[in-house]
């Protein structure tokens, strides 16, 4: 399901690399996320609202666990600037902010396999 790679990649605040977001959008195909890349993809062409991908290192359509946040926040825009930091474009525990960074750390104390997880927006 995920690319042995990128298990260097799963770290808090590792999407501020750009090689780990190329890596990301590299496995955005894989079996697990590509129906859901697609209907992100299919909610940016109707909506004009900010729509990030799933990111592919959770379980994807597998996934037994959803975490529903209220709305993508700066760091999940693609090339958005926050601080002088460049956005994913992924909903991601990896992100390069502070509440990204939380998630993180909450998932692994309470010890839910990532594969378990897929996280998401209420908005869009």
């Amino acid at each position: 399901m995920v690319d042995p790679e990128s298990v260097d990649d799963d770290g808090p605040r590792s999407m501020r690399d750009a090689g780990v977001r190329q890596r990301r959008r590299a496995m955005l195909t894989l079996p697990h996320v590509a129906k859901l890349t697609a209907y992100a993809a299919k909610l940016r062409l109707r909506a004009s609202v900010e729509v990030p991908e799933f990111d592919p290192l959770d379980g994807g359509v597998d996934a037994r666990v959803l975490f529903l946040f209220e709305k993508p926040g700066p760091m999940t825009a693609d090339g958005s600037r926050f601080h002088g930091r460049s956005g994913s474009g992924f909903i991601s525990r990896n992100n390069d902010n502070p509440t990204a960074a939380a998630t993180f750390e909450f998932m692994q104390k309470a010890d839910i396999p990532r594969q378990l997880t897929i996280s998401w927006n209420v908005i869009p």
